[in-house]
C-alpha cells in the first residue's frame, strides 16, 4: 500500500518484548490515533501525509492456482 497516510504514531519494540505485549501495544497505540484523528478527517481538518517512496515494494497479483496445496 502506498497511498497517503492519515496520521503516524510510533511505538517502541523493545528486544523483551512477546508478541502479546506487542500485540496489546499496538492496539492501544490504534486506538488512541484513530479515537484523535477519525473526527478531524471527517471534518476535512486534517492533510493527507504522502509515504516516502523509498523502500516500497510492490507485490504481484496472485493468480487463483498459487493458492492450492500440493
Amino acid at each position: 500500500d502506498t497511498g497517503d497516510m492519515i496520521a503516524i504514531q510510533k511505538v517502541s519494540i523493545l528486544p523483551h518484548m512477546t508478541t502479546l505485549q506487542l500485540s496489546d501495544q499496538l492496539l492501544k497505540a490504534g486506538i488512541e490515533c484513530l479515537l484523535k484523528n477519525l473526527p478531524l478527517y471527517l471534518k476535512g481538518q486534517l492533510s493527507l501525509i504522502p509515504q516516502p517512496q523509498k523502500g516500497a515494494n510492490y507485490a504481484k497479483k496472485l493468480e487463483k492456482s498459487e493458492g492450492l496445496l500440493d
